[in-house]
């Protein structure tokens, strides 16, 4: 009888073991970006950085990373490139440079009830201008779609 119930009891400590990361695996859910201005919440293709006027594009290349801390990717960065006296709505000329994009700071959403990276950082190393080496955003859930 001992030698059956112990058997029995390995089987079932084998079984949970085996089943307990299945488990976790298939809970877990990535962490989103999505806002106002941007078309998709799991590694965008495109994200308005100056979504007011749209005129700052970036498009992605490729996510190098996407994990439940902070997701990277590799794309270009689309912006004006008139004069500065030239106003924005007049401008025509677009300019392109290699740029990189890291969301990170992920936040848990009540409404939506999952989690959305709050922080944009986008570097472009070949910008012009001292504003466009280093764009940081902050989003909050009321900016989610």
């Amino acid at each position: 009888m001992r030698r059956s119930l112990a058997a029995l009891l390995l089987t079932v400590a084998l079984l949970v073991a085996a089943l307990v990361p299945a488990a976790t695996g298939a809970t877990e859910r990535p962490v989103l970006f999505s806002t106002v201005c941007a078309n998709k919440t799991f590694k965008p293709t495109r994200i308005l950085i100056a979504c007011g006027d749209a005129s700052i594009r970036w498009k992605a290349r490729h996510w190098t990373q996407w994990e439940s801390n902070e997701a990277l990717a590799e794309g270009t960065v689309t912006f004006p490139n008139c004069a500065p006296n030239v106003p924005l709505f007049k401008c025509k000329k677009r300019g392109r440079d290699p740029a990189t994009v890291r969301l990170f700071r992920p936040q848990f959403c009540p409404k939506q009830g999952r989690q959305y990276f709050t922080r944009l950082l986008m570097f472009d190393s070949e910008a012009k201008t001292k504003s466009m080496e280093r764009i940081k955003l902050r989003f909050s859930c009321a900016d989610i779609r």
